[in-house]
């Protein structure tokens, strides 16, 4: 499921500082570091992720993240999911148009971890919660070797691709 983000961090290692509870609102404070693989350098990034979640299932998520930081290093980072190929200006009004039919169109085409390149920037949408409960739950060598994804039936929601 992630291990295009396993080959490129090796040692990753995401911790959840603090995770905070509130009717249908978690906030989930999370500091990853690893090794670039192409590079040697050590990445350090703060993370707050917002869920609010409904009978159960996700229905809204925000992030922040500290990407300026670790900029000069994962600009040199080549495996991304797969994605649009279209050019990200085209990307970019489509998003800025529609962007529910964008992520929609792309979570369709890509499946539940994908790519897209609105605004110049590259962004990796884990579009699915097992998707981002497998950046949590999972150890990283069984994520990086797949072992996590043929238990699933080779699919992230456990269902036939």
């Amino acid at each position: 499921m992630v291990s295009w983000l396993a080959a490129q961090f090796p040692d990753l290692a995401m911790s959840i500082q603090a995770i905070v509870a509130e009717r249908d609102l978690v906030a989930v404070r999370v500091r990853a570091s690893g090794t670039a693989a192409p590079t040697g350098k050590t990445v350090v990034s703060e993370q707050s992720h917002w869920y609010r979640v409904t009978d159960s299932r996700l229905c809204e998520y925000w992030a922040t993240r500290d990407d300026l930081s670790t900029r000069p290093v994962t600009a040199t980072l080549q495996v991304l999911p797969p994605g649009p190929r279209v050019p990200p200006a085209v990307q970019t009004l489509r998003y800025g148009l529609d962007p529910y039919g964008f992520f929609e169109s792309a979570h369709r085409a890509f499946g539940d971890v994908f790519t897209v390149r609105p605004m110049g920037e590259r962004w990796v949408v884990l579009a699915h919660p097992d998707a981002v409960r497998g950046l949590y739950t999972y150890a990283l060598d069984e994520v990086a070797s797949g072992v996590a994804n043929m238990a699933r039936g080779g699919h992230p929601r456990g269902a036939p691709a």
